[in-house]
């Protein structure tokens, strides 16, 4: 990618997505590894700090505002573009869309200008509209690329068929950005990103075009969404989850009201749902024959207060009862597999003493297998995910 790349955010998440698919699939070898190791480094290294500020824009800024204003005498500088002089219809537009996105105006413009040239490939939607879907559909390419890092990270469910070295430096790399506070921001995210608000913002803004513009920008708001979750889902199924994030998660899953028609269960909901079960998942210890040292790094193992705070955190009040349900059930039998390890693993074993059974008598009460039957399976996504099947299965041979 060149050094004249527009910063529109559309265009260089583009770039970072289908950089790091390449980096994952091409196998390479010798110097040519060297130089992909060096490449796919260097290009995390940009774009840390759009994964460590996941989805928020640089604001607004009234100096920018006031320069592209002074655009339509004077011109102004945009890289790939050159000097250019600008219409007072490119300035409204990019006012518009700063105040709707709370989005930086310099980065605004650059967008309606790729916009413009991308306006063959949506025949009949005007440049604004287009910059509309170019914006979500950056924003779609960030989160998807977050989530094949987390997917192609070392973890203790599942092995890639990337080069060793791109998977060191990918752990690596996804360690530092957790270490910053990456999931608690997912889930912060998952409550934030509200379609009903978005639709407001977006009507009010006239920013929604026909019937196909409006259905492809709320699919590509549902799929950020669900990338979202995935990636939570991701780390879960590698690494468990920190205390703080599983209690926030289980926060999270416990306002959840269902608003699919079916009765089933929506893929967002799925997903962080799966993402907890595998936080609260102890059956590596039966899977590998280094299951015991594994399972030791999980967080679930490796702090001490884990158990305990997130028992009380279930014990509250879900406005969703299957869920809390599979969530119970699931502790129960992580405790249950626990607590018949070996006891140099955990030293609390004390403490947790017939939990599991109280805990699995209260999801039996709670009807989670009803729920597993009459809601979770109803959604197809779990049949067709491997490590989500995988998962279930794991739940009802323990």
């Amino acid at each position: 990618m060149s050094e004249a790349t527009p910063d529109d955010m559309w265009t260089p998440f583009k770039h970072l997505f289908n950089s790091i698919e390449s980096f994952l699939v091409t196998p390479a070898a010798g110097q040519q590894q060297e130089q992909n190791v060096a490449s796919l480094d260097a290009l995390l290294r940009k774009h840390k700090q759009n994964f460590s500020t996941l989805l928020r824009n640089p604001p607004k800024n009234g100096k920018s505002r006031e320069a592209i204003r002074q655009g339509i005498t004077e011109g102004i500088t945009l890289p790939e573009f050159g000097h250019t002089i600008l219409s007072k219809d490119l300035v409204d537009e990019s006012v518009i869309l700063s105040d709707m996105y709370d989005l930086n105006e310099l980065i605004v413009l650059e967008l309606l200008c790729t916009a413009q040239q991308q306006m063959p490939n949506h025949p009949g939607l005007p440049r604004g509209l287009v910059a509309v879907l170019l914006y979500y559909d950056g924003r779609k390419s960030l989160v998807a690329s977050l989530k094949e890092l987390f997917q192609a990270r070392a973890g203790v469910s599942w092995c890639t068929d990337a080069p060793q070295e791109i998977t060191q430096l990918i752990t690596a790399y996804t360690d530092g950005l957790v270490a910053d506070g990456l999931l608690d921001k997912i889930v912060d995210l998952l409550g934030e990103l509200d379609v009903t608000k978005e639709l407001d913002v977006l009507t009010t803004n006239r920013a929604l075009g026909p019937p196909k513009h409006h259905r492809q920008v709320l699919d590509l708001f549902e799929e950020i969404r669900v990338l979202l979750a995935t990636c939570l889902f991701n780390w879960a199924a590698q690494c468990g989850l920190p205390k703080g994030t599983t209690v926030k998660l289980i926060r999270y899953l416990a306002k959840y009201k269902s608003t699919v028609s079916s009765g089933g269960i929506d893929n967002v909901t799925l997903a962080l749902q799966m993402a907890l079960m595998y936080a609260l998942d102890m059956s590596v210890i039966q899977r590998r024959e280094d299951g015991e040292d594994v399972v030791k790094r999980l967080p679930m193992v490796r702090d001490g207060e884990f158990i305990e705070t997130v028992m009380e955190t279930l014990s509250a009040s879900w406005e969703c009862e299957g869920l809390r349900s599979v969530s119970l059930f699931t502790f129960g039998l992580a405790i249950a597999t626990l607590r018949l390890a070996p006891q140099n693993m955990y030293s609390n074993t004390a403490r947790i003493i017939d939990q599991d059974e109280l805990l699995v008598d209260a999801a039996i009460q709670g009807r989670v297998f009803d729920f597993i039957h009459y809601t979770l399976l109803e959604n197809e996504v779990l049949f067709r995910t491997e490590f989500y099947y995988r998962r279930m299965h794991v739940l009802f041979t323990d």
